[in-house]
């Protein structure tokens, strides 16, 4: 009978948080997409043409920031989960 060898990698102690931060990051985007859809909600979708668009934003525009600094937010969000996959998937 042969013998297989097989390679394991192991997760080195000084990655290890890396992988934690990513999850935590990916499960923060996760309930900020959640809470995007929250907020768009109760704005509706803005009307077309200009004098429309600037009556409907007369007092919505701060539903509109925090959707866009929501957004903002997961796009930061991005950073430790993108870093948490390369150490992932490194070889």
């Amino acid at each position: 009978m042969s013998e297989q060898r097989l390679m394991v990698n192991t997760v080195q102690p000084d990655e290890k948080w890396m992988y934690r931060v990513g999850g935590l990051a990916s499960l923060m985007i996760g309930i900020a997409y959640l809470a995007i859809i929250a907020l768009y909600a109760p704005a509706g979708v803005p009307p077309e043409g200009g004098e429309a668009k600037l009556e409907y934003l007369i007092g919505k525009t701060g539903h509109w920031w925090v959707i866009v600094g929501v957004s903002v937010l997961t796009n930061f969000l991005y950073v430790p989960v993108a870093l948490s996959l390369y150490f992932a998937l490194r070889a």
